[in-house]
């Protein structure tokens, strides 16, 4: 992006949950998406510029930061997923609420919350957002306020989590605020760490820009699965 290179790209799959090839659909062994890619289409894709930094998939706050902390990198590493499980349950019994100053296309929003999701690619820790509209080739950036002071909310956040999508957040009105739209700036009180694509940092204020069509990506379409 600093040189305006626009060489596609290729992904091969290498972690726990391989979000954004399933985005791209590709098999997740590596071998079977490796020879997919000799075969696959260049589309352009959306990236998020967080301050100084280049996101493909998303940016979180709150529990889904405190979920990836309670997760010991010893048990990763020998249980993968399966340890997540643990995790879960402990990170959705003691939720840590912070207030937030958001303000996304010129319109601002404050709040207390315990979870401040923004999703550029459909697909999270394992799971897919099951918002039907949700893609990461439409120039805009996907931010979810979470309210967990409903029991709707806590099913909404349990599917999260338990990488489940038994609900279709299009119809949901309660329990979550879900906002669209092309920059985004965020503070928070306390101070919060952001997870950055699996990538955990203390950042503030928050500055997100979406950049249209910026990344060329190999990507499997149904003419070529």
């Amino acid at each position: 992006m600093q040189y305006d290179l626009e060489l596609p790209i290729g992904i091969i799959p290498g972690g726990t949950f391989n979000d954004f090839t399933k985005t791209l659909n590709l098999h997740p062994n590596f071998k079977n998406a490796s020879e997919q890619l000799l075969t696959s289409q260049v589309q352009p894709y959306d990236i998020l510029k967080v301050n100084n930094r280049y996101v493909l998939n998303f940016g979180g706050l709150g529990l889904i930061v405190q979920n990836a902390e309670n997760v010991q990198e010893d048990s990763k590493d020998i249980f993968g997923k399966l340890s997540y499980i643990d995790s879960t349950v402990k990170t959705l019994l003691n939720p840590s609420k912070f207030d937030f100053t958001l303000n996304i296309d010129g319109k601002e929003k404050k709040g207390n919350t315990s979870m401040i999701l923004i999703a550029n690619g459909p697909n999270i820790g394992g799971g897919r957002i099951p918002l039907t509209d949700l893609s990461p080739q439409d120039g805009e950036a996907n931010t979810f306020i979470f309210n967990d002071q409903n029991d709707q909310s806590f099913s909404i956040l349990n599917d999260i989590f338990k990488k489940r999508d038994s609900m279709n957040w299009n119809e949901i009105t309660e329990g979550i605020d879900h906002l669209s739209g092309k920059h985004i700036s965020l503070s928070t009180e306390p101070t919060m760490k952001i997870d950055i694509d699996g990538e955990i940092s203390l950042e503030k204020p928050i500055e997100i820009k979406v950049l249209p069509k910026t990344i060329q990506l190999l990507t499997v379409t149904e003419l070529n699965d």
